[in-house]
């Protein structure tokens, strides 16, 4: 037992090769018994568990632990600090490939199950999946990191360098970058979605594709319109599909020869027309102002709905009511018109007395003939 090689003992050995069959035998138990049951409860409780997630813990969970049992039992041993500083990089390099895995596993695991809880549109579904990438790429890149900071005794040239280069790839890239960005900020905030009529500065039009770099709207006349995704999260968006209702104001004007009684009427006239319409809610009518050529009223009242054709078919079903009404009442609509009084000036002329001296001669104006 206390023979030596390779500056061990057999006893040295011994130990070595109990611990790690210990924790074997004990990493066996906790996958027959424990994980056992732990995967088959979680994996009744969700099917993207089951599919995404118990797969790779499963595989890598063990790996894991079988790591560690040997990390344990190879401190037993007495080696040289050449040979322990290369097991302590590779025993890191696994628990840092596995444990990327892991996390790995579960962001796409969060990921599987925001798309089945949330209804989500082609562009969103391609969101998710760059967004997913790039998590993926962090820690894979941050994994990178930890296992060289170890190789290396001084990282930070290396980090330094690599610093460098994305700044200047940043810049050179800078456009495009602030349209990902962007598409994201989207995606995020979600101030509209595929389907979606919006108005931006003088365009408007139905949201059609929001993709990486544009989004591409419809517009009314049939062309179609290519913004980047930049341009429309710094402007201002009116979004018309999350409309509930609609506010309507109008105003009409009836001749300055309406009596002060009918004048008084219009109100509870425009009112009874408004409430006698399905999905209309009145809201006010008052005489608005003395005009220029007639005397006006203004309305407002809120159709229920944001549909635009429903508005339009409600309005017009008010406008024929409001005619003919009026026309019962024997009410005018004015229209722009104008009076002009003319003056009638006749010319004059001037007639002298010639018996009367010239400076004493009285100017008379008499009409011309």
């Amino acid at each position: 037992m206390n023979l030596s090689y390779f500056n061990n003992t057999i006893e040295n050995y011994l130990w070595f090769v109990g611990i790690f069959l210990m924790s074997f035998l004990i990493i066996q138990f906790l996958k027959a018994v424990i994980f056992k049951h732990i995967f088959k409860w979680a994996a009744s409780r969700s099917v993207t568990a089951q599919l995404k997630l118990i797969p790779i813990v499963k595989k890598y969970l063990p790996r894991f632990l079988y790591v560690l049992a040997f990390y344990m039992s190879v401190n037993t041993l007495m080696i040289s600090p050449y040979v322990h500083r290369i097991i302590m990089i590779g025993v890191l390099s696994a628990i840092v490939y596995i444990v990327a895995k892991l996390v790995i596993a579960f962001v796409e695991f969060m990921f599987s199950r925001y798309r089945e809880r949330t209804d989500i549109d082609s562009s969103q579904n391609m969101a998710m999946t760059w967004l997913s990438k790039m998590v993926k790429a962090v820690i894979w890149i941050i994994a990178f990191l930890i296992i060289i900071s170890n190789i290396v005794p001084d990282v930070s040239a290396l980090v330094a360098g690599l610093g460098v280069g994305g700044i200047a790839v940043a810049f050179a890239a800078q456009a495009i970058i602030e349209d990902i960005f962007s598409y994201f900020t989207i995606f995020l905030d979600r101030p509209f979605q595929i389907g979606d009529f919006i108005t931006t500065g003088d365009y408007l039009g139905e949201v059609k594709h929001i993709g990486i770099r544009t989004t591409r709207l419809k517009s009314l006349g049939g062309e179609e319109l290519v913004f980047s995704n930049k341009d429309l999260t710094s402007a201002r968006i009116r979004n018309y599909k999350t409309m509930e209702e609609r506010r309507v104001v109008f105003s009409i004007g009836v001749t300055y020869d309406t009596s002060l009684e009918k004048l008084k009427q219009i109100p509870e006239v425009l009112k009874e027309i408004i409430d006698s319409k399905e999905m209309t809610r009145f809201d006010r009518a008052h005489f608005l102002s003395y005009g220029d050529s007639s005397l006006k009223y203004e309305i407002v009242y809120y159709v229920l709905s944001g549909d635009y054709n429903k508005y339009m078919d409600v309005h017009q079903a008010i406008n024929f009511d409001i005619r003919e009404r009026f026309d019962a009442m024997e009410l005018e609509f004015a229209f722009p018109t104008r009076t002009l009084y003319i003056e009638n000036n006749e010319p004059k002329t001037t007639v002298v007395d010639k018996n009367i001296p010239e400076d004493q001669n009285t100017k008379v104006d008499q009409p011309g003939e």
